[in-house]
């Protein structure tokens, strides 16, 4: 269990870095110790967001507001994995201006 736990954390990371340099075109390092430092900080805070999702669905657990749930928590989860994101962003190259003859 522990080693698909590790594994799960490592997708997490990998799947993350691909979506931020896809949509939001981030230079984002790919090496393991960084998509596996990556994966376990958005997998907690995934987890620690979603703590009022499992409180909700224990006191109305109805398919209604699962659905009701899952609408409200695509938005939050994005931003939650942008900023986790942006936090391993490298920062572009300086520009250097061309020399004036």
């Amino acid at each position: 269990m522990i080693i698909g736990v590790v594994i799960l954390i490592f997708i997490f990371g990998w799947v993350n870095t691909f979506i931020a340099e896809l949509i939001w075109d981030f230079e984002l390092e790919d090496d393991w110790k960084t998509l596996g430092i990556h994966g376990l900080e958005l997998f907690v805070a995934l987890l620690a967001v979603g703590i009022p999702s499992v409180i909700v669905t224990y006191l109305f657990p109805s398919l209604l507001a699962d659905i009701v749930l899952f609408i409200v928590y695509i938005p939050i989860d994005g931003y939650v994995a942008y900023v986790i994101a942006k936090q391993f962003n490298r920062p572009p190259p300086p520009v250097v201006p061309y020399a004036q003859y």
